[in-house]
Order: C-alpha cells, then structure tokens, then sequence
C-alpha cells in the first residue's frame, strides 16, 4: 500500500476533528468513527455502530490509528511559541502553557491574536507530519 500525501492528509483531518481510523492494510480504505469516551457508539449512531462491528469483525485486516496524544499537541504549541519573535504575545502564550489549562488558555490567546492564521498552518504541518510518521508501519509491510 502506498501512502499518498492525500491519504495521509485525509488521516490528519479525521483524527484532528476527534475520531479514531481504520485503515484496511491491503486496500488502504479508511472508516474512521468519533472518539466516544467510552460510550456505547450505538446510542449516537446505529449506522455507525453497524459499520464499526463491520470493521471490529476483521480487525486484523485494520490498522487503528487514534488521535494525537495530549503531549504531542502540547508540543506543537510549545514549537509554535518557541518560533514567534519576542514580545507581548510570545509571552503571554508561554505563561498560558505552564499554567493550569494549557489547551484553553493557549486557544484563547491564539484565537484573538493576529497570529491565527500562522498557528492554524504550523498546526497544520505538525499534524501532517506526525500521521506520517505513525504511518510508517505501512512501509514495513510492503
């Protein structure tokens, strides 16, 4: 199976919106099914859920593939921080990320600064090239 840039971004999108990915080994198909904490998928969605017995069915033709881990997210924010000038925003972001609620408190300073758009695509990036590298189970088994 080849990992296409199309794939792998397709993956990124799925994964950053919360939900867990089935990619079938030999065909590369992707069913992906919201995250959901523990609860029974059947009570948000009984198509979903009948798919997800589907893929659970022949699980060893699947690779899962979860969201980030938090760390990993908090990292990509501290990456974003580290390459911002000094100043009143590189400050205030580095404050928010060694208080409690780092998540929160980065994406409120972030959403109201003119730095959206630059976090949005350093996100972007990151997230990129972390399912790449998570992908690479696919090349071991060509």
């Amino acid at each position: 199976m080849k990992i296409t840039e199309q794939l792998t971004k397709q993956l990124a999108e799925f994964l950053s919106a919360g939900n867990i990915c089935y990619i079938h080994r030999q065909t590369g198909e992707v069913k992906y099914f919201p995250d959901t904490g523990g609860y029974d998928l059947a009570d948000i969605d009984e198509e979903l859920a009948e798919e997800f017995k589907e893929v659970e069915q022949e699980i060893d033709q699947y690779h899962e593939l979860k969201p980030m881990p938090s760390r990993d997210s908090f990292k990509i924010m501290e990456g974003f921080a580290e390459t911002l000038p000094g100043g009143e925003l590189k400050s205030a972001l580095e404050q928010a990320l060694s208080n409690r609620k780092p998540f929160a408190h980065f994406k409120a300073l972030i959403d109201h600064s003119p730095m959206r758009q630059e976090w949005f695509d350093f996100k972007e990036k990151a997230e990129l090239e972390w399912v790449a590298d998570e992908l690479k189970w696919l090349h071991e088994e060509d």
